[in-house]
């Protein structure tokens, strides 16, 4: 659709509206048909491409992050940004959130993203709410914010900057979030009171694994892990962390996988090179299909679905915009008690899997559904 020059394109659940008779169109139109979304449009403007995913509003507006990243083809985006909408719709509803789920997705060598981001963001009228995600900044969320907060009543924009009220880095909550469930598993899985003296393989060292990863270490896990980027494994280093090259991060001998990166990491390529008794992480879309979920349970290996133990980031951002709407602001005491939700629901999920002999992968989507109802 770039070579096309088509400025805007909006697919729409329960509207039919005549489409330009092209292949690359015809595609996104069968794609998103496909789907269970509500929305999904497209946006290039000023040599920025951008897609928009609204999965779900029953809850309340679509809640989700703005990601910046390399994608080699449009399909590749257009994937990624509806399993990533998806995902944020199950994660609200798992959380009881006041939100649904939505997502933003570009070409990070475009230029003026964060202007037509804007821009987009004003006609949704309230139905869009963005952050930060893969890519972006807090200083990105505060320049859309400065973009649009004369434009909208409550801009629809979060993980700004303390200084303006946000929540800022909503990484930390992640990271804190993932640290309780994977406490959790280790209960569960290993009856073990905390995970000192365990072995975890830390699959990625970016804004929530390298916090989550000293985490780790000041509770006494010993913490093997890697990164596409030598430098990014420096910190964790410091504090005791042994680095691998990345491929081999999946044959370390360990208790718990952690993946912190890319998606799509459990796989029938991977599994058979794991030795943990435990996958637990923050990254999304963990999995490269709900089966995997499955062949985990037949592995005995117990898998924390990705979007009940990465959940933090979202509470940490959807209370900002409840706060805003409020007319407060942001407080980080008010996350830090909501947090204690995520362990809850993730022991709740397990007992579930265990009764109905299912995997945890298909529980925490049954249970996320039940609070869709």
């Amino acid at each position: 659709m770039q070579s096309k020059g088509i400025p805007r394109l909006d697919f729409v659940r329960g509207f039919s509206s005549a489409v330009p008779s092209l292949p690359s169109v015809r595609q996104v139109e069968q794609e998103f048909r496909k789907s269970s979304h509500a929305s999904v449009t497209f946006v290039q403007e000023y040599g920025a491409r951008l897609i928009f995913a609204v999965h779900s509003t029953r809850r309340g507006p679509a809640l989700g992050g703005f990601r910046l990243y390399d994608y080699k083809t449009e399909t590749d985006a257009l994937q990624d940004v509806l399993r990533l909408s998806q995902a944020m719709t199950y994660k609200s509803a798992a959380v009881e959130l006041p939100f649904g789920g939505g997502k933003a997705v570009g070409w990070i060598d475009g230029k003026k993203n964060l202007d037509v981001c804007s821009k987009s963001l004003v006609s949704f009228a309230g139905r869009y709410i963005t952050g930060e995600d893969l890519g972006v900044t807090v200083n990105d969320m505060d320049y859309v914010l400065s973009k649009i907060k004369r434009l909208v009543s409550n801009p629809n924009v979060v993980g700004t900057s303390r200084r303006l009220g946000g929540c800022g880095d909503p990484s930390i909550a992640t990271a804190k979030g993932v640290f309780a469930g994977i406490s959790v598993c280790v209960k569960v899985r290993l009856r073990q009171k905390s995970v000192r003296g365990l072995r975890v393989a830390l699959q990625g060292c970016g804004k929530v694994g390298t916090p989550l990863g000293k985490m780790l270490i000041d509770a006494g896990a010993e913490v093997v892990t890697t990164s596409r980027r030598r430098s990014s494994t420096r910190t964790l280093q410091k504090y005791g962390a042994e680095r691998v090259e990345p491929d081999d991060i999946y044959d370390v001998q360990s208790d718990v996988f952690c993946p912190a990166a890319i998606g799509g990491v459990i796989n029938p390529e991977t599994i058979p090179r794991l030795s943990c008794k435990i996958i637990a992480g923050p990254a999304n879309n963990q999995l490269s299909n709900v089966a995997m979920g499955n062949v985990l349970r037949k592995s005995n290996i117990l898998y924390a679905p990705d979007f009940v133990i990465n959940a933090g980031g979202l509470i940490a951002a959807a209370h900002e915009y409840m706060a805003r709407e409020k007319g407060k602001r942001f407080s980080w005491p008010v996350v830090e008690a909501y947090l204690k939700v995520i362990p809850k629901n993730l022991s709740y999920i397990f007992s579930w899997s265990s009764r109905q002999r299912i995997s945890t992968a298909v529980a925490a989507v049954q249970f996320a559904k039940s609070r869709l109802k």
